[in-house]
């Protein structure tokens, strides 16, 4: 899969410059992002149960409880560098349409690439 874009940013990246406003209003946006994260991890701890009675017993899994436990950790890197304070960059409450790559780089050291979906 080629998965190059000129889109593509590296997450938790240094970021010199912080805006002390942008920090006020972290504390409240973070309380919001908090509860979508508990109620969605609730509903996935859930979905996770399931996955694992299905798996054990039929041996397969179930594609839309796979795409609910996916979607939860997209959410999750996609707001968790703002809930660290390590980007200014304020995420969607709603979770994004994302995807996750794993590339090895030159070095032979892992990596993780976050790319928007085009819909």
């Amino acid at each position: 899969m080629n998965i190059r874009n000129s889109n593509i940013k590296q997450l938790f990246s240094y970021e010199k410059k912080a805006s002390r406003l942008e920090l006020f209003f972290r504390i409240i946006y973070s309380i919001l992002i908090g509860i979508v994260l508990y109620i969605y991890g609730i509903f996935t701890g859930i979905c996770l149960l399931l996955q694992w009675f299905v798996i054990l017993i039929a041996g397969k899994r179930i594609e839309g409880l796979n795409r609910i436990i996916k979607g939860y950790l997209e959410y999750y890197t996609h707001v968790i560098g703002y809930l660290f304070l390590t980007t200014d960059i304020r995420p969607s409450i709603k979770p994004p349409s994302i995807a996750i790559f794993e590339k090895k780089l030159y070095y032979d050291r892992d990596t993780v690439e976050i790319i928007k979906k085009d819909n």
